[in-house]
């Protein structure tokens, strides 16, 4: 992924094959492809666009399927947890005075359905007033995983 660029394939020698999907408004195109998510049991690509704050998904020969609906925030990062795919999300209403939020949804892979819209299935808020892009999932202990921030910006 080139965030000037587009989404790039190249083949296992690094020879480039083709541009996935073009930058323009559509719902099939990306202003600022931040994040993908390779689903090889879907057979789905999936690119976290973070300035119109949608997903958007094609088939591995770079075929646009379906774009998910408005997020409440700037998708940021991507986690598969068994089989379930997590978006994470930076909130909009941050600034030098309040700091942003993080919010993490689980997203369908197949129909892009965003579940827990109204309510992630976590969120924090953070003392830095930019917080992408972050955060990383660093190890899991038992039932339950750890995550680092990486944040940039004021405390």
């Amino acid at each position: 992924m080139d965030r000037k660029q587009g989404l790039l394939k190249y083949d296992n020698s690094g020879n480039f094959l083709q541009k996935i999907g073009k930058n323009g408004e559509g719902p099939e195109e990306y202003i600022m492809p931040y994040a993908i998510h390779l689903d090889d049991k879907e057979n789905i690509i999936l690119v976290a666009e973070w300035e119109k704050r949608i997903v958007i998904s094609y088939d591995f020969e770079g075929n646009f399927i379906s774009s998910s609906q408005r997020l409440p925030g700037h998708s940021v990062s991507f986690y598969k947890e068994n089989d379930t795919v997590l978006v994470v999300q930076e909130t909009l209403n941050g600034t030098k005075e309040k700091s942003r939020q993080v919010l993490i949804s689980s997203i369908e892979p197949k129909t892009l359905e965003v579940k827990h819209q109204e309510k992630p299935l976590y969120g924090y808020q953070s003392n830095y007033t930019i917080i992408h892009p972050i955060p990383r999932i660093i190890s899991r202990v038992g039932n339950k995983t750890f995550f680092i921030c990486q944040s940039f910006g004021e405390i």
